[in-house]
């Protein structure tokens, strides 16, 4: 059977930790290796790790908030020399039901060509689909989902609960940090893509706390979330190099603009809304053009994609 090793990225998750263990524990498929990696939290997750008697768990501990991208990178990357079979990336707070882990690598064990593999998540109170199979539309340039009772191919796997065959992400290399914190889980998806297939398995079940459910900085009119959303978009048209995308990202731009200026004097709010997106733009130019110009550290630029493809 197949090995795996599971990355948990957490940031004040505290209160999730017991019941994520609890049914790491339960499952009929146990990892080999857990590196669990505490981005700098409030409360040191430590003592709480202690108590998870069973599994061989290896705590990082960062020196300062790494956000998603550095900070699961640093688990990541010891996964990648412990070299399993396979490596699950997970956030800290979900939770899984009894037989996934084992729905997920039978697949993966008897599907050779299959690279990577999601579960299907519902909210943490398990009354609402969350997760679902992912299609990528090329003419629009954007990503649908529909519900799947029986195993389906997807064009992309959950940053929360991704599971992905290591040879893959050797290639692929792993989450671009200069996303920091959202998209570098559509990055890595776009990659890939270009590599093999993935599947979403709804026979195997996990939760995940919703959204925004406790993360008020994840209000999709949030300051913070609108810029940095408006300038990870530009990056990511720069890096996927879609002349499609920067066009209409830029078209984004001259259209927030205006809206800034027409709403400048009656609507504060709206203007404000727009005046964020204009200075994420901004962002990810001045990004794009000074910071964001090496490559090699996360492979971007060194994939033969015809000869590795599974």
């Amino acid at each position: 059977m197949l090995t795996l090793d599971l990355v948990i990225i957490h940031y004040n998750e505290n209160k999730y930790i017991p019941k994520l263990f609890e049914s790491i524990k339960a499952q009929s498929f146990k990892p080999k290796k857990i590196f669990f990696v505490d981005n700098f939290s409030e409360k040191d997750p430590t003592t709480e790790l202690k108590k998870q008697k069973g599994l061989d768990i290896e705590c990082i501990r960062t020196q300062k908030n790494l956000f998603f991208a550095a900070g699961t990178n640093i688990g990541l990357r010891k996964a990648l020399n412990d070299n399993p079979d396979v490596i699950g990336i997970l956030n800290a707070d979900t939770r899984f039901e009894k037989n996934c882990f084992k729905t997920l690598m039978s697949f993966l064990e008897n599907n050779s060509t299959t690279i990577g593999v999601s579960p299907k998540i519902l909210n943490y109170a398990g009354n609402k689909v969350i997760f679902k199979p992912i299609k990528y539309s090329r003419f629009l340039r954007k990503f649908s989902t529909t519900e799947a009772t029986e195993s389906t191919q997807t064009d992309a796997l959950g940053g929360a609960h991704a599971f992905i065959r290591t040879n893959v992400l050797k290639n692929t290399g792993i989450f671009y940090e200069p996303f920091y914190h959202g998209t570098e889980d559509l990055y890595l998806n776009y990659k890939l893509r270009k590599l093999g297939k993935m599947f979403y398995l709804p026979e195997a079940v996990g939760y995940h706390r919703d959204w925004n459910e406790d993360r008020p900085a994840r209000n999709p009119k949030s300051q913070g979330y609108l810029q940095i959303s408006a300038r990870n978009s530009y990056v990511y048209s720069i890096k996927t190099k879609d002349p499609f995308l920067f066009l209409m990202n830029s078209l984004s731009f001259a259209k927030n603009i205006l809206f800034c200026l027409l709403f400048s004097i009656n609507s504060p709010n709206e203007r404000n809304l727009y005046k964020d997106k204009v200075k994420g733009f901004l962002w990810g130019v001045s990004e794009t053009f000074y910071h964001l110009s090496n490559n090699s550290k996360y492979l971007d630029t060194h994939i033969d994609y015809d000869k590795i493809r599974v």
